[in-house]
């Protein structure tokens, strides 16, 4: 059985997790969720321990003793406490902010929702000021935080024990229902920083330590809404687990340092491939729905148009159109309305020479106006509108009109 030591956040924990379960990994030591400036920085107090429990913190004794070891500057110790035949490596956790003091600083990993006002005025956290790990720290305290980071894991293990898993946050995760879903636009946001500080701090690790191993992250790797831990930027599918994983086991076979690389790349090709197909598939599944809702949606209002007001004066509007052979431009073409409009045009086989979402012939460009009075018929799909504009003696059909 390989051991190995979680220098990193939860992704390389639950990428052990396939082997963990197979029996083939050991996981000894796993410290958490600690910003490494934060750990080669003083304490905030150095008068005061955190020596609280899960007695007098309702959490797990994972998360205590994370930040007993972040409050207590003892990270290090833990990690090193228990030798193991690799070390996985990311620095990730350097996205967090920090609480600072003077020169100390702890984590801000959830710390404020997790103390109470007591326990936070004991810690003196309420004393700290907040930092952003992206906004407030340049980019050399991160560097010489991996410098020193670097030395400490040097003075215990070779560099090819060292496995850096690189991981990158995603913008949008599976659902149950197998669609694909954004998520929300401040998490976008924070994909953005988090990646950007991912790729510098990822290449300066290695540049530093050539020798150590590195798995690559497929770029079509998506979210996961069904994930154990909830959905989140870094909380992926299954299929990512699964090829980091098997990513592993090329490492643990200590094979030649070129022969390991070329399997590990022809494994990146693979997965890239399954994690586009899966990504794919659910884009294809979530038009699919999305086709039907839109197509329900404007069918109801089609059938409300033309059978609840005026007894089908919608309906027989179109037929005269249709029976004349007339061309139809349609405006605000994108509301309800306008995809009724545009729908019930197409099954009469009217032909829509021009759409817009300009909600008024006025509001065209010229170059607009002259493609749109090409058409007979100008329709205004806008059903919150009564005002039907004419511009150049051409007077647009509000929908209105056709209501009443």
């Amino acid at each position: 059985m390989v051991t190995v030591n979680i220098f990193g956040d939860c992704v390389c924990r639950d990428s052990c997790t396939p082997l963990v379960n197979s029996g083939e990994v050991n996981v000894l030591q796993y410290p958490g969720h600690s910003s490494m400036i934060a750990m080669f920085s003083p304490k905030i107090s150095e008068d005061i321990e955190f020596n609280y429990d899960t007695t007098q913190i309702p959490l797990s004794n994972f998360r205590v003793r994370q930040i007993r070891h972040d409050y207590n500057k003892i990270y290090f110790d833990y990690l090193f406490a228990k030798k193991s035949d690799y070390v996985l490596v990311s620095f990730s956790n350097n996205r967090h902010g920090l609480f600072v003091k003077g020169d100390g600083k702890i984590t801000d990993f959830y710390l404020k929702k997790t103390l109470t006002e007591e326990q936070q005025k004991y810690l003196e956290i309420d004393k700290c000021r907040y930092v952003s790990a992206y906004d407030d720290i340049p980019i050399e305290d991160h560097y010489a935080s991996i410098d020193k980071s670097i030395e400490k894991l040097l003075s215990v293990y070779d560099g090819h024990q060292l496995i850096y898993i690189k991981h990158l946050a995603v913008k949008s995760g599976k659902t149950s229902k197998g669609t694909i879903s954004s998520f929300s636009t401040s998490a976008a946001e924070e994909c953005e920083k988090f990646n950007k500080l991912e790729e510098k701090l990822c290449a300066y690790f290695i540049s530093k330590v050539p020798n150590c191993h590195v798995i690559e992250f497929p770029k079509s790797t998506i979210g996961d809404y069904n994930h154990q831990f909830g959905a989140g930027i870094l909380h992926y599918v299954p299929e990512y687990y699964e090829y980091v994983a098997k990513a592993l086991r090329i490492i643990f076979k200590g094979l030649p340092i070129e022969e390991e690389k070329e399997r590990l790349q022809e494994l990146y090709e693979i997965y890239e491939v399954v994690l586009k197909q899966l990504k794919d598939n659910c884009a294809l599944i979530s038009y699919k729905i999305n086709n039907v809702r839109l197509k329900t949606a404007a069918s109801m209002l089609e059938n409300m148009i033309s059978d609840i007001y005026n007894e089908g004066k919608f309906d027989r509007f179109l037929d005269d159109i249709s029976a004349k052979n007339k061309t139809l431009a349609v405006l605000s073409f994108d509301s309800f309305a306008g995809r009724a409009v545009l729908t019930a045009a197409k099954s009469k086989s009217i032909q829509v020479i021009y759409q817009s979402n300009c909600s008024s012939v006025n509001k065209l460009t010229d170059e607009e106006w002259e493609k749109c009075r090409k058409a007979d018929v100008i329709i205004l799909a806008n059903v919150h509108s009564a005002v039907a504009n004419t511009r150049d003696g051409i007077t647009e059909i509000n929908i209105q009109q056709l209501l009443k």
